[in-house]
């Protein structure tokens, strides 16, 4: 009998781990991402632009991006690749746009997902999308340009971890980034489940391993870490979207010892940082520095 009853208590167990843990996950994965809709934008980009479709691998529908520039001027210093945030689309990022053309840069803005969408179905999506866009450009007319990648939130994160991979990028500018994707599930799952998250992140890494491959463990740190060209990576000290032992607490410890690195919290900053000249000519202040 006793016997009888530890084989079904096993059975009960497997189950309950190796079918309705994981396909719970699944299930909870897939519904999450696919109700995370990009904020609609009231700005757009004055600069006149080319719109460019950027094939993916695999035989995915290509990305749709635009390539921003100054017509008038006598060709571009840089190409910045400018990658959004889950919440957002490049026209979010309008002014920041502007000013980057009208000081003498060529801008590569996309957005993430198929083409006519603008969602990702897992944060490591945005890494594998800023990949195809950067082996896009290896091949196309603009390949000899120096190349900034410049990154907000989750973009920030996909600009970082796809370093190891890109020895062509001239340097990272990373504004508000996690760490890896499992961070970011983490801390958001924390705040409902408390320490349960610990059953569960094993089987959500393994589904993104399923979905995304390599770069379900790609990280900023392993990008800055493996990488020769600068990376600057900007915290604002009011951020309360990414918390600080996620981000700027986290990188401050593995990436302290990183010459090629630099971090810096702004004060009176929160996770999107303020439309201002002060922030734009901080950034194209770090641009000019990458550069030189």
């Amino acid at each position: 009998m006793k016997k009888h009853r530890l084989l079904k208590t096993i059975l009960v167990l497997a189950i309950l781990f190796l079918v309705v843990l994981p396909a719970g996950n699944v299930i909870v994965y897939e519904v999450l991402f696919s109700r995370i809709v990009p904020e609609s934008s009231d700005f757009q980009p004055v600069s006149e632009s080319v719109p460019v479709a950027i094939p993916r691998d695999g035989g995915r529908p290509p990305i749709d991006g635009s390539l921003f520039a100054d017509p008038e001027a006598n060709g571009s210093r840089a190409l910045i690749v400018l990658s959004p945030g889950i919440r957002s689309t490049y026209s979010s990022y309008a002014p920041l746009i502007d000013a980057l053309v009208q000081s003498g840069l060529s801008v590569l803005a996309y957005n993430y997902g198929d083409s006519g969408s603008v969602k990702v179905s897992g944060l490591p999506e945005a890494a594998r999308d800023i990949n195809d866009v950067l082996n896009y450009l290896k091949t196309s007319s603009l390949s000899d340009m120096p190349l900034i990648l410049m990154g907000h939130s989750l973009g920030a994160y996909a600009s970082g971890a796809v370093l190891p991979e890109h020895p062509e990028v001239d340097g990272a500018i990373l504004i508000s980034p996690f760490d890896r994707s499992s961070d970011m599930l983490k801390q958001s799952a924390e705040r409902y489940i408390g320490p349960l998250v610990h059953l569960f992140l094993p089987y959500v890494r393994i589904w993104e391993r399923i979905k995304f491959g390599r770069f379900s463990d790609a990280s900023v740190t392993d990008g800055a870490l493996s990488s020769d060209c600068p990376v600057v990576i900007l915290f604002g000290s009011e951020d309360s979207v990414i918390t600080a032992p996620y981000g700027y607490e986290k990188l401050v410890k593995s990436l302290s010892s990183d010459p090629e690195t630099s971090i810096e919290r702004l004060e009176n900053q929160g996770h999107t940082f303020d439309a201002s000249d002060k922030i734009f000519r901080l950034l194209l202040s770090l641009t000019d520095e990458m550069l030189r």
